[in-house]
């Protein structure tokens, strides 16, 4: 699925690797069923995990669900960039806060200084407190990598961990 536009990925189309992604499919059809939560997918590289969260965002657009799917780093960037343009960083960070459905993919590869934990930690509270549904995607077990408000956050819903070989070598 090298290269397929992101409209086109299916939860159905995600491959059985194992276990891992077994849970990890699972999770996504009952998080597009009912997106109110959190959903919060972990594990080794290349097992399909932003797939999923691909996947779940157009799943939920086709349904008419408001949805952005991005990387943490370009999340951030996205509200860094707030600070030079005329829309400011809260503005930013209340959209992001405010959209019905959140994927956020790479959290734990994003560098957390004290601007982007406190960005972050604003945007998740925010979407917990609304019960907006929020899926995050991460290579590192979130209860080691992440603030324990953060992990809380998650812990309201589903965390899944998903260390299914690498599927890579196979595309």
């Amino acid at each position: 699925m090298l290269g397929t536009p992101i409209e086109t990925f299916r939860i159905a189309d995600i491959l059985d690797r194992g276990e891992g992604s077994r849970k990890m499919k699972a999770a996504a059809s009952a998080f597009v069923e009912n997106p109110s939560s959190y959903l919060s997918i972990w594990g080794t590289n290349g097992n399909g995990k932003s797939l999923t969260a691909k996947a779940i965002t157009c799943e939920l657009i086709r349904r008419g669900t408001a949805t952005i799917y991005v990387t943490a780093h370009d999340m951030m960037a996205y509200v860094k960039a707030g600070i030079e343009n005329d829309f400011s960083v809260d503005d930013r960070v209340s959209k992001l806060a405010s959209v019905e459905v959140l994927c956020v993919d790479e959290l734990t590869q994003v560098r957390w200084t004290d601007f982007v934990t406190e960005k972050i930690e604003t945007i998740l509270d925010r979407r917990y407190a609304a019960r907006l549904g929020t899926v995050l995607v991460m290579d590192e077990n979130p209860t080691q990598e992440l603030h324990r408000r953060l992990v809380s956050r998650m812990k309201s819903g589903t965390i899944i961990e998903n260390n299914d070989k690498d599927m890579r070598p196979l595309l």
